[in-house]
């Protein structure tokens, strides 16, 4: 179960914001405290090494040259070359003719953003027999310089010696990966798999967005101990902060998932641990830092380093293509003039925001605002003008109201503020409140953008209608009454703020 950051229980305890604000964690009260920060360099060694370890036959090559920067041993011996047999090749010289155009394509697909696959690809053995494999292509930071990781296992009927245990787990990858746009999903059931290959009792998952970090989450056993988790998640911390990752704990989404098919935890130490980058893919950087831990000091062997570090990179394709999507979805749902919601993005919120008012029978207040006179505005100053004012007005708004409350722009100089848990006589209260504030700003605007020429600024007033939803209405019905409301006001003289009347009343 997902824990959220209010609640009490081990999460609270273990938060970033406690162990980043110098709050000592239980394990820290023997006299043991030391962070684990793993540099660039340090964990791209750690990620060469899980390479390098694998049995899979894994070749990196750099975008602009193809030249080969490094190959693991199973990839040598898979096409019979010697250990320094790839020193200044291409991997265009180990590819066949025949097969260049389907291996560039494939490289231009991880390029691209996301992981490329081809079914057959072909290979040349040292002998010139050419060999045929299902290749994996991503794209990787191999000591600062982009790069392509080529991973290769059997085709139908090939062996390439990777084991069942791997075979079996990149099938799964495979066939889950590419098809889920719900990223929680996706690394739900792959972390399921992964587990029975690589047996874990806690998974750290960081995430990394614009520099900052954006998400953490432990995956862990069910009742866990707190020491055990501070311990692994304080590791991760600390390489973030050695990578230059800022970290803002308030804006930071935290969060343990207990799950019956991970093994409890039942010491308090960490004894083994892997710890790698969750690699770029279609953006610069470090997508974050994936960590496994163990209570016993033997938990892993060479073969899981392997598996790991694959696994981190089909987190880093399906969370790519859950960020665009969400991205994608953020830009439909936001109006481009002032950033807030926008019409569509409102009804959507706010159905959830009133079903979630009525199933725990606490109000909601709904605020329609409108410029007074918009129009005086932009046949004096110019749209630009008007539309510097709208944006203006909309920072107000917005810092008018709780982080919680919903700011949209209801289409033209209207807007739509949703307040859960306040009533309409508070809501009559914050109108006032917001409509003196406006009245007495003056928005500031530059030269460039009045038709009238340069002015100190410019004011304006808003008129504003309030009304609170009543017991199973419909969004429409009560964005009617609101609006009722709010021309009520204008009529009465504009400047002011208007509640909507109970029926039967005038």
């Amino acid at each position: 179960m997902a824990t959220a950051c209010q609640q009490e229980g081990v999460f609270g305890r273990i938060s970033p914001m406690a162990m980043l604000s110098g709050k000592r964690v239980p394990w820290q009260s023997e006299g043991v405290h030391r962070t684990l920060g793993l540099s660039m360099e340090v964990l791209h060694e750690q990620w060469w090494r899980a390479v390098e370890e694998s049995r899979i036959p894994t070749v990196v090559a750099g975008v602009s040259t193809g030249e080969v920067l490094g190959a693991n041993s199973a990839f040598k011996g898979l096409l019979g070359l010697g250990s320094d047999a790839l020193k200044g090749t291409s991997i265009g010289d180990m590819v066949p003719g025949e097969a260049w155009d389907e291996m560039g394509a494939l490289a231009e697909r991880a390029l691209g953003g996301g992981e490329g696959f081809l079914e057959r690809g072909k290979f040349l053995h040292r002998t010139g027999r050419v060999l045929q494999c299902r290749v994996q292509a991503r794209l990787v930071l191999f000591l600062g310089q982009e790069a392509i990781e080529l991973a290769l296992w059997p085709a139908s009927g090939e062996s390439t010696g990777i084991t069942d245990k791997a075979a079996s787990f990149f099938k799964d990858l495979v066939q889950i990966a590419p098809y889920l746009h719900d990223f929680d999903q996706v690394l739900d059931r792959i972390l399921e798999r992964f587990a029975k290959a690589v047996p874990f009792q806690a998974f750290v998952m960081s995430l990394v967005e614009d520099g900052e970090l954006a998400r953490i989450t432990i995956y862990t056993g069910q009742d866990p101990l707190e020491e055990f988790l501070s311990h692994a998640q304080e590791e991760i911390l600390g390489s973030l902060l050695h990578l230059g990752v800022r970290i803002q704990p308030m804006r930071l989404q935290h969060s343990v998932r207990e799950r019956g098919w991970i093994p409890r935890v039942g010491e308090p130490r960490v004894g083994s641990r892997l710890i790698l980058p969750i690699p770029v893919t279609g953006a610069r950087g470090v997508h974050g830092v994936g960590g496994l831990f163990h209570q016993d000091v033997n938990a892993f062997c060479s073969e899981d380093t392997g598996l790991f570090s694959a696994f981190v990179g089909g987190i880093a394709s399906s969370y790519l293509v859950y960020y665009s999507f969400k991205r994608l979805e953020l830009q439909s749902h936001t109006d481009p003039l002032t950033g807030l919601v926008n019409r569509r993005g409102l009804f959507l919120q706010l159905e959830t925001m009133m079903a979630m008012a009525r199933r725990e029978a606490r109000p909601i207040t709904l605020l329609m605002v409108d410029i007074d006179h918009f129009k005086a505005v932009n046949d004096r100053w110019g749209h630009q003008a008007g539309d510097e004012v709208l944006k203006q007005l909309a920072q107000v708004l917005r810092s008018s109201v709780r982080e919680m409350d919903l700011v949209a722009r209801f289409g033209g100089e209207e807007f739509l503020m949703v307040l859960p848990g306040i009533d309409a006589k508070t809501g009559v209260e914050i109108g006032e409140r917001i409509r003196t504030e406006v009245a007495s700003t003056t928005f500031q605007v530059s030269a460039s953008s009045l038709k009238g020429g340069p002015l100190p600024g410019i004011r304006i007033t808003i008129s504003i209608g309030v009304g609170e939803m009543r017991p199973f209405e419909e969004v429409d019905r009560v964005i009617s009454r609101v609006d009722t409301a709010l021309y009520r006001a204008k009529g009465q003289g504009r400047n002011r703020v208007s509640v909507e009347q109970e029926e039967g009343t005038s």
